[in-house]
């Protein structure tokens, strides 16, 4: 919750980055997406954006990026793209972000879980909820498999899976999944 102190000492560790390794290394790639996610906390959404879009930009220029590195940023500025209404692109960068880390890592990898569960949650948003609960699920199992099925994250999967059920009138299974989110 210490908002302020974190972007500054993010800032710093920016500068630092910036004048041992130039303003594009991936290093400093890093450290905007960081600073992007501060911004995002603090509710600055247009600070968060800007240094989201610099981090993609420095990604995208390199040649040897690390994929879960770069997919973290292309899904920072897809997750504020997201709350900011811009739902296509949204979509185009989570696409993204998910195709990078199950290339380099597989379908099932961790990596993934955050901008397949953020694209569910766009499908959601879209009213597309038929779409949303086999990502949803996707993103479950993935959970499950790295954290173990009573982890926080698997809860609110299954909270997000209830209300999906939900909205297609599908009750019964709303209920099952709201009730083992619930329970957890």
């Amino acid at each position: 919750s210490k908002f302020e102190e974190s972007l500054k000492c993010r800032e710093q560790a920016l500068e630092i980055r910036k004048e041992l390794f130039g303003e594009n290394h991936n290093s400093v790639a890093a450290c905007y997406n960081n600073i992007a996610n501060i911004y995002y906390s603090m509710g600055k959404m247009t600070f968060a954006e800007d240094c989201a879009r610099r981090s993609v930009e420095i990604y995208r220029a390199s040649e040897d990026y690390i994929a879960s590195d770069y997919s973290a940023s292309l899904n920072t500025l897809g997750g504020i793209l997201l709350v900011s209404g811009d739902w296509d692109s949204a979509m185009t960068l989570f696409e993204e972000s998910i195709r990078i880390c199950d290339e380099v890592y597989g379908e099932m990898n961790l990596h993934s879980a955050v901008p397949v569960n953020d694209m569910a949650v766009l499908k959601d948003y879209q009213g597309k909820y038929d779409e949303a609960i086999p990502l949803y699920h996707r993103a479950k199992g993935i959970y499950e498999k790295a954290y173990g099925s009573k982890h926080p994250y698997v809860a609110t999967i299954l909270s997000n899976l209830g209300d999906s059920y939900k909205m297609i009138r599908q009750f019964d299974s709303s209920y099952v999944y709201q009730s083992k989110a619930v329970e957890m």
